[in-house]
Parts: C-alpha cells; structure tokens; sequence
C-alpha cells in the first residue's frame, strides 16, 4: 500500500457505523447515542450539516441509498425510520417493522426498493413501500433462527438475502416481495424463491460478524468473531466451504473489492487484504502505512492486549503504529464499484477517525486482455445509449488556455494535499468535461473559476463524442478525461475512432496535444429523435381509417344483436353498466342487495370511506342510484377479500373470532353477528376516531364487510394474540409472583391510558376518556411476554370535550363483573360512575390473578374459579347477583394465608378499596396503576416489558 492515505480526525466519539452519499461529498455517522450526524466535505474538512434525531435510544445502523438518496436508520428502540431530504431538511417516515427487541443492523437492496433490519428478536423484517398506505411495511425471516441477527448482505439480483447470525450458523434466504418485483430466475443458489425460503445454511466456528455477497453473487464470504474467513463459491460446489483460520485479533468488517478480492478490519486496527483464487483463500496482505510511531517498536494491537493481561508488563506508550488506533468497526467503498473495481476504500473506528485508502497493489487484478477490452467496450456502449446528465460547456478562447491552466496549476499545488484523485504531476493533462460531477475534484481545491475542467495523469486523452439523431442533426456533445488504462488497445483505442462501416450517429475523437484541446461551442442541441413528418401524417391517416373501419363493424354487430330478442338486450344493458362513462349516463348501476335494517349496499360497495364508513346504520342512506339492471361492478380488494381464514378459535354472544393469514401475518378477525352490527360500528368508530396506540391495549388493523351470500359478514380485523384471554390462561396455568404482578400492572396501564384524555394541537390527535364498560376476564388478552392487553370496545362509552356521548337506558355488561350501583332501577348517568364500574370489574380480575399466583413457591395457588363461584352457580341471574352483591354486601373469599405475604397483603387493601359499595370510595386506575409500579420495585421485581 503507498501513500497517499488520507485520514480526517471527525472528534464526534467512537464511531459505530457510516455511509456515504452517491458522490461521497456527505457522510452520515453514528456514534453510540441516539442521533445521526450528516457531515458535509468542505474545503478538505468534514463540516456538520444535519443531525437526524428520532431514535430514542443509540443508532446501531445506517445505510445510504445512493440512487434514491434516501437514507435508513435503525436503533436500540426497536424501529427503524427512512429520511428523505425535502426542503432543506431531513424528514423522518416510521417503518412498521414489527420489532419488540432492538434492531442490530439494516441494509438497502440493489434496486433500493427495500431493505433488510436483522434484529436480536431473532428475525429478518424484509421492508418495502406500500404507495396505497403511504407507508414501510414489513414481511418477517424468523423460521430458523435461534440467537440475535449480526448482519445481513443482499445478492445483486435484488432477491436473496444473506445473514449473519450469533448462533454460529451463516445462511442464505429469498427475499422475494412479489408486490414490488418480478419473479425471479433460478440462479446457482437455487430455484425455489418464495419468501423466506431457506436457499442454504453453513456452519461457523464463531460468532458471524460480517456476511457479503461478492460483485456478482457466485460467491459468499463471512467473517468470525475468532477472526477464521469463510468462502462458498456457489459455482463449484454451493455445499464447500473454504476456510481460512486468522491468527490475528477478532475481525469485525468486510467489503469485496472485486470478484476475487476482499478487505477485512477489525480490532487490529489496520485492513487486510485477501485474494480467493482456484478454491484457495492466500494469506492476507497488510494495507496501511506507519504511523509516526515507528513500527519496530512491536506495540501492535495484538501486543497491546496481551501486555494489559499481564499486570505491571504494560507500554507505558500504548499508541499504536497503525493510522488507527482504535477498532476499525466498518469498511465501505470510496472510489469504483466492486462490480467494476474499488480503487479506494473508507474506514471508520472507535477513535472517530475516517480514512481513505487508495488501493495500489499489483497483481490484485489479473485479467486478460480481451476481457478488459469487452468489459471496457460494454462500459462504454452503455454510456452512449443512456441519457447522461451534461452541464452547459463555458467555451474559452484558444489565446486564454494557457493562463487559465497555469494559475489552476498553482491553485492545486497550493491545496496539494487535499486532492483525493491521481498523484498531482507537472506533466498531467487537463481537458474540457461537461459531465456531472466530472469537475467535483478541481472545483472543490479551486473554486467555480475552474468549473468544467478535469485532469488526467501522463498517456491519458481529452475525448469528445458528438452523438447525431435521425435527421444527423446534433443531438449530445459529451466531453470528458479518459485515463491511460481505458484505451483499449493501446495503439488505436476504439474510443478516439468512428467504425467507418455504420451509420456513423456517433462521432468520437481524442486528443493530447494541448490543454484543453477538446474545448468547443456546443450549439443547440436537437432531441435524440425527431418525427418525420411526412411518416407521421401516413401514420395518421392510417391509423384514422383502421379505427373508423373496426368502430363501424361493432355498431353494426351491437346493433344487430340489440335487435334480436329481449334476452339479448338485457346482456348487453349488465355488459355497458360495467362501463363508468355509460353508467353515468344512463344511471344504471349494479343491482344493490340490501338488509331490511339497513340501506347500506352490499359487497359491491365493501370499501367505504372513512368519512361515511363509520356511522351507525340509521344515519346512512342510499349511496347511489340502480336501475335493477347489470352485474356487481368491480371495486378495489378490501382486506376482507386478502384475508384467508384458517380456524375457529372462540365464540361469543357477540359472533366468533377465527385465525387468518393477510399478507403472511397472523391476524384475529372477530366476526360480529348482523344483531350485533351496532356494536361493530360502535368498536370500529373508536377505533378509527381516536389515538388508541398502546402496547397494553389490543392492535386494531381493520374493519370491513363481506357478503355471505344471505347476509353480510361484518369483520374486525386485530392482531393475534396466541395465548387468548386472561379467563383461558388462568384456567389452564399457574403464574409465579412475578407473573401476576406484572399482568396486573400491564392490565393497569392500558386501563389508565383508556381512562386518560390526551389532548391534542387544535384538537388534532385527541382521545377522549373512555370507559370500557364490559371488563372481564374474557376480555383481557395475554400476550406473548404474559402480559396484558385490553380488548372489546364494543360498549365503551366516551367523554367529548366536556359531554359523555348518548348511551341507551339499558344496562350493558357482564352480570358476575357488573359494580353495585349498576344493579339499581335507575341506572347513573353520570360518566365517572362507568369509570368507576371499570375500577369494579379489575379488583375481581386481581382476585382471579391473586388465586393462581404460587406466591410461597410451588403450593401458593388456587384452582381457578370465577369471582363468586363460592356465593352462586355459574350463569346467575341479574336478581341473584344483586342480591349477593347490594343486598348480602358479599365479596369474594380472601385467603387467610395472604396476609401473611407483604406483597399479597398489599393486594387485599388495593382490591378491597376498588371494591368498596360507594363508587366514589374506589380508587382510580391511574392510582393504582402507580401502587403497582411501586409494589413491583419495592418487591424488586423487574418488568417484563
């Protein structure tokens, strides 16, 4: 490795992960903590422009799409978020990546049409756009996974993944989204390419740091925590893989460089270089350069960590001879592609340093001849057919060249120092370009002055191509430096000469005999391609009298089908009622199948907007006119249509929930019978009204209809909870303390969150307080974790600014779990009082919890029963009840041996106060939603969530 290598000290602390933009004059960084620090280069210095500051916790992986400039962050919070740049600022979009534990790493696809978080959840959320929501949603990889996910690397064809993963295990993966791409073609990984296919698993010695395709996706590559480098090369054997065992510190970063060469870095703090060639991995090259510190000293990382093992045998130096002198914790390319050959690399470390590495070894490339000759050709046959991005070119005068490239000349050897490109030499060539970014170099050192000049080293040419259309009118002037290395062959290169045997549309020529000497005054330009007109008038009137001939012989066959019996006319009425711009005219719609309790259509019409969606059915009226006549036009797939169910897993009064599959997600869909149509609307209304995002209260995703034939099916679409409700669980299991603390406390949160108003700007985003009025133990779910979440808002009842919503005067609810003041013949009107009826219900759900909990170890619990199961049978009347609850004044039974427990005997006072005759004796859920969290760290009892 030579010189020149340039390092830019950034001082904004250890630095953890990075990306450039597309033409690497933006850096975006991470540094342990919760921002994102977008850094400008200016004037030879990395300046802070931007800081993206949405995460809550530390960033732990940035990627930069450089065609769409867009970038993507994930953190410790578990979400990731995509920036775009509008405006003059960096605006952040949530992406719904399903994560409940942190996210570790995230890479964009080749396409950049989306991207991949790994998360220590152990899954892959596979990230994509969905244009009908305005959001990123997420498809999940977690079928084989048994540890946190350490990294992830995309196939160039845009389709698999490769993982990284801390249960020793590398593997290959389909990503394929068929929302956003075509299907894909096998390839030597394989041929079965459904989501989430498992294409190939490998065993590891360590833990996998680092995983990477190589250019062209034949070959995989991943990096050990026990610094061993692994290769499978998919076009020889997909099953072999080529091990090579480091003897140095624990690797950490990778990048391929080309097709059979890859750099790694790590806690040695410098990049190896290593070349995979006839199934063998060579030994590693060393790329740095001394630091002032002389290397002879041996104080290498290496050395370093095992003098701080020995005590009192530690340099009393520790620097490093290295330019880094810390982790080297990620490596990315600077210059060139590795599809077409990295010529400079970047790195970033814990000693926030970043440098550039040009690659200068010999021997790293052997290809021949004929190859760099086709691979050039097909380069430059692409350049001419797509549509460059060109600037204006600032002609200068032949007399004027030489005192303009002198005092360029002095302008850089001033700045010598900060050129990233080719050594400056006396003996360069400097010539005219007007392609974007040609100039950046030149421009940035010595100013605007110099924009539309580029500079090459000794035996390269300034070119020109001049590009003709149809007409030989010029269309494109493209002037550009071509280096020595891209003529090809030598003695003629192609690019300086016209193929006298075609069209000659392209006109290139190449000259070095002066500075400049590609200079010229471009005319105006004419498009690539210009109509003849003489063609296009044939065209016309061609095309006129085909329509004019197939239009006449379909009226005529209409027509004589019209005429021919009434059977007839009425198909051809169902066929133009289809049609939008006939139906309007003549008002004929598809036949409406309608309710006798309402006049809402039927599945025709199933996606409803949400400003007529919502409302209870005596307030809707006809949506739209019918003639009787013509079939059920075609509208948009609603959720119902996406949903596939797969079993019945509970009944109710209300209908049945069943299992289903949208989208590859597990959801509940609650069915509610057509009686029930108001508490459907009312739930659905809620919902869709109101800021109900809480971890402790049930996920809604949707609400839809679906024609069944004789009736109409109405949906609730809500995540799906596995365990069921909290009466299933406690039926069938025990909980520890700890367990049933928590359920309670979770229980409490979501409760108090219902009960809370949330005011909003302008009244924008504002919730309402809202009792539920129907609590049990039936409508508590428990979720993954064991804790709780509140579900069912079919009765609840809310408090709008100031005024409790009209509620019908009938009793609502559960008997066993309804409050002593609801057994009246005067129901309270009041909203506290259905507040308070809430506060009821929870104390007997404690009590329920309290009884299964092993509160002494194995023999603290109860079989489980419902609360009164020892006063009354088990479906009481409301006069049954009311006579155990308001007239006996009985409560469910409190063991003795609870008051024998610290915890347990908190319980019995916070229970025996929530279940207290006179409501307003009963404590708030807020308050004991605050006795609980104290109880839990008085206990030491850490949450679960």
């Amino acid at each position: 490795m030579a010189a020149p290598v340039k390092n830019f000290k950034l001082d904004k602390g250890p630095i953890h992960s990075f990306a450039f933009n597309a033409d690497r004059s933006q850096v975006a960084i991470s540094v342990g903590n919760e921002n994102v620090y977008i850094l400008h280069l200016v004037g030879g210095k990395w300046v802070e422009k931007h800081v993206l500051a949405e995460h809550d916790m530390a960033v732990t992986s940035i990627d930069w799409a450089p065609k769409t400039n867009r970038i993507v962050t994930c953190s410790r919070d578990k979400n990731a978020y995509v920036w775009t740049f509008e405006n003059n600022k960096w605006n952040a979009c949530l992406v719904l990546a399903k994560l409940t534990f942190a996210a570790t790493c995230v890479k964009w696809s080749p396409h950049e049409n989306k991207f991949a978080v790994g998360s220590s959840q152990k899954l892959v959320s596979i990230c994509h756009y969905e244009k009908e929501n305005n959001w990123w949603i997420a498809r999940q990889i977690k079928t084989e996974f048994k540890s946190t996910i350490s990294c992830v690397s995309w196939h160039p064809e845009n389709v698999l993944i490769a993982v990284g993963c801390y249960d020793y295990k590398a593997r290959v993966f389909s990503a394929y989204v068929k929302d956003v791409e075509e299907r894909p073609s096998p390839n030597p990984w394989g041929s079965k390419m459904n989501f989430g296919n498992l294409m190939a698993q490998f065993k590891t010695t360590a833990w996998v740091k680092d995983i990477a395709f190589s250019p062209y996706g034949q070959k995989l590559c991943w990096i050990n925590q026990d610094a061993t480098v692994s290769i499978v090369d998919a076009m020889t054997d997909a099953t072999k893989v080529i091990v090579h065992y480091g003897k140095s510190l624990p690797l950490r970063t990778l990048m391929w460089i080309n097709e059979e060469s890859f750099i790694t870095c790590g806690f040695n703090c410098l990049p190896y270089l290593y070349t995979f060639k006839n199934g063998k991995i060579d030994e590693p090259k060393e790329l740095d350069v001394q630091a002032e510190k002389s290397a002879a000293s041996g104080n290498s990382a290496m050395n370093t960590f095992k003098n701080l093992a020995n005590k009192g045998k530690g340099n009393v130096d520790s620097a490093l001879p290295t330019l880094h002198q810390n982790c080297i914790t990620q490596v990315l390319p600077y210059q060139g592609t590795p599809q077409q050959g990295v010529t400079s690399f970047s790195t970033v470390g814990f000693d926030s340093q970043l440098v550039i590495w040009p690659i200068k070894v010999r021997g790293i490339v052997d290809i021949l001849d004929t190859i760099v000759c086709l691979a050039v050709m097909q380069w430059f046959i692409l350049l001419l057919s797509v549509a460059s991005v060109v600037t204006a070119n600032k002609y200068i005068e032949p007399q004027n060249r030489e005192t303009i490239i002198t005092k360029l000349k002095q302008q850089l050897n001033t700045h010598k120092s900060h050129i990233h490109g080719p050594e400056l030499k006396d003996d360069d060539l400097y010539c005219k370009c007007n392609n974007e970014h040609c100039d950046h170099d030149i421009v940035e050192i010595a100013g605007n002055e110099f924009r539309g000049i580029c500079r090459v080293p000794r035996g390269g040419q300034c070119h020109t191509v001049k590009t003709l259309n149809n007409m030989d009118m010029l269309a494109e002037v493209h002037l550009q430096c071509l280096s020595a290395d891209l003529l090809v062959p030598p003695m003629r290169p192609f690019q300086c000469h016209n193929n006298d045997n075609r069209d000659n549309q392209v006109k290139m020529s190449c000259c070095d005999y002066a500075p400049l000497c590609n200079d010229v005054e471009i005319p105006p330009l004419h498009p690539r391609f210009v109509d003849d007109p003489q063609v296009s008038l044939r065209l016309f009137f061609i095309l006129l009298i085909v329509a004019a001939v197939v239009f006449s012989g379909l009226g005529i066959c209409i027509g004589l089908f019209w005429l021919s019996n009434t059977r007839t006319k009425i198909v051809l009425r169902r066929i133009f009622s289809r049609i939008p711009i006939i139906s309007a005219l003549t008002r004929a719609g598809p036949p409406q199948r309608q309710r006798a309790a309402d006049p809402q259509p039927a599945e025709s019409n199933a996606l409803i907007e949400l400003s007529n969606a919502y409302r209870p059915p005596d307030e809707q009226g006809e949506t739209q006119d019918s003639s009787g006549f013509g079939l059920a036009s075609l509208s948009r797939r609603t959720i119902a249509r996406q949903i596939q169910l797969r079993q019945n897993i509970a009944k109710g009064r209300f209908g049945e929930v069943w299992l289903g599959d949208w989208r590859g997600e597990q959801v509940a869909v609650k069915i509610f019978n057509s009686r029930d149509e108001r508490s459907w609307w009312r739930e659905t209304e809620i919902y869709t009204t109101n800021t109900l995002r809480h971890a402790n209260i049930l996920r809604w995703i949707a609400s839809d209809n679906k024609d069944a034939g004789a009736f109409t099916q109405l949906w609730l679409v809500t995540e799906y909870i596995p365990h069921g409700s909290l009466y299933d669980y406690l039926e069938a299991n025990t909980v520890t303390k700890n367990v049933g603390l928590q359920m309670m406390r979770s229980m409490l949160h979501g409760l108090s969150y219902l009960h809370a108003e949330v005011p909003g700007i302008k009244n924008q985003c504002y919730k309402p307080p809202i009792a539920h009025r129907d609590l049990k133990s039936k409508n508590i779910l428990v979720k993954n974790d064991l804790t709780c979440c509140v579900a069912d808002l079919g009765l609840s009842v809310r408090f709008m600014h100031g005024k409790m919503e009209d509620v019908e005067e009938k009793r609502v609810g559960t008997i066993r779990y309804l409050a002593p003041e609801l057994f009246g013949e005067i129901l309270p009107k009041k909203f506290n009082n259905f507040l308070q009826a809430d506060i009821y219900a929870v104390s007997l759900m404690m009590w329920e919890i309290a009884r299964r909990m092993n509160y002494k170890g194995e023999d603290g619990s109860f079989a489980y029963g419902l609360p009164y199961f020892e006063h009354i049978e088990r479906d009481p009347s409301l006069e049954e009840m009311a006579e155990i609850v308001v007239e006996k004044k009985l409560r469910p039974t409190i063991d003795h041996e609870w008051h024998k427990d610290t915890t347990m005997t908190e319980l019995i006072r916070i229970m025996e106060e929530c279940w207290a005759e006179k409501s307003a004796s009963r404590l708030t859920s807020l308050n004991i939603r605050n006795t609980l969290d104290k109880l839990l760290h008085t206990a030491n009892v850490l949450p679960i969530n």
